[in-house]
């Protein structure tokens, strides 16, 4: 059965394979067959919205959908949907099954969602951006290449861990809100511009990490870029009562905003060969920092212990308090910068192993 493109595609229901030559959507069509598989062997363009349901069998996009006329609107449902090319439509993008995505994908006022687990053939953007609508991977996302998400004000939702069985080449988020709900695995850079909820570990293997917006985290979360000794950014804040480790190896860190002044963090731990506090920390567990350290606020923990194992330098007047738990506070190294410091650790010891001033002396030193 053939849709030739002067027929253009309305209501078809159908029962067997199917293949689609050179349709043009001059009005809504919707293809459904009985378990089988679907193929539009060229590319699909016209105004109208296409639904296509395949049961248990494949929908095959071989060419470009809506590159020369988007589509009002693009749902499939299938067993397996394979996208060979780039999708452009004005409307809503839904897949409803695993996904192969081989190009670009842009709804210029509507949303994107995969339900099922998604594989990357080729590079592969998705823009909602032009009407800050959602962007939902409901599953998994693997294969090793690069993946940009772009939905401008909109929400973007990775449910599924992501790069678990392949690596991805590269992750850049662009989102209002960025829910990343699983795992995500890279060998390059992972770029969050936005506010982002982390409920999973976050490895690059040589490439960077960076949020833009404030970080929440919902259990318990690893930053890891020490493969690559590249850096990790968080540009804003970050709470949530869960653990925090970040491993840069020779890397920087950067955590410009308050950690744990909304909710304090349970334990923080940071290894990089330059860590810099640019404000306060608040911590129920220990705060151990790994390397030499730039402390521009001050550092509170309930009931652990306070450590810099390497150069510490005062951005700003800092008190480092532990005495709620009688926590040990140790600076294993020098401290140095014009600025007051206040060591205060209850009953707990503290310890200053190197020269304190050497290099420019502090305002003040009080120690409890």
């Amino acid at each position: 059965f053939f849709f030739q493109a002067e027929d253009g595609i309305r209501d078809d229901l159908v029962t067997g394979v199917q293949t689609c030559a050179l349709p043009i959507l001059d009005g809504n069509g919707t293809i459904a067959t009985t378990d089988s598989a679907v193929s539009f062997a060229t590319a699909v363009n016209g105004s109208g919205s296409l639904t296509v349901t395949a049961g248990s069998g494949t929908a095959t996009f071989t060419g470009a959908i809506g590159s020369s006329t988007a589509l009002a609107a693009l749902d499939v449902t299938a067993a397996s949907v394979v996208q060979s090319s780039t999708v452009a439509t004005t409307g809503n993008i839904l897949y409803t099954g695993v996904a192969s995505l081989g190009g670009d994908i842009t709804a210029t006022d509507g949303t994107f969602q995969v339900t099922g687990a998604a594989t990357l053939t080729a590079g592969v953007t998705v823009d909602t951006s032009a009407g800050n609508k959602g962007i939902t991977f409901s599953s998994t996302i693997d294969n090793g290449q690069a993946l940009v998400l772009n939905a401008g004000t909109g929400a973007v939702t990775m449910t599924g861990a992501v790069g678990s069985s392949v690596n991805l080449a590269s992750l850049s988020v662009t989102a209002g809100s960025i829910v990343q709900s699983s795992t995500v695995e890279t060998v390059g850079a992972i770029l969050y511009t936005g506010a982002a909820t982390l409920s999973g570990d976050i490895t690059a293997t040589n490439g960077s990490f960076q949020i833009t917006g404030a970080a929440t985290l919902n259990t318990a979360v690893t930053v890891d870029t020490s493969a690559g000794n590249q850096n990790i950014a968080f540009d804003s804040t970050i709470d949530g009562g869960s653990a925090l480790v970040l491993a840069a190896g020779t890397g920087t860190v950067t955590m410009t905003g308050a950690v744990g002044a909304t909710t304090d963090v349970a334990s923080l731990t940071v290894t990089g060969t330059s860590i810099t506090q640019g404000s306060t920390v608040e911590s129920i567990g220990a705060v151990l920092y790994t390397g030499a350290a730039s402390l521009g606020g001050n550092v509170t923990t309930v009931s652990g212990a306070f450590q810099v194992t390497g150069a510490a330098t005062l951005a700003s007047d800092v008190t480092v308090s532990t005495a709620a738990g009688n926590g040990n506070i140790t600076f294993s190294s020098t401290i140095n910068n014009g600025s007051a410091l206040v060591l205060n650790a209850g009953s707990g010891n503290v310890t200053m192993t190197g020269a304190i001033g050497a290099t420019e002396a502090l305002t003040s030193l009080t120690v409890t």
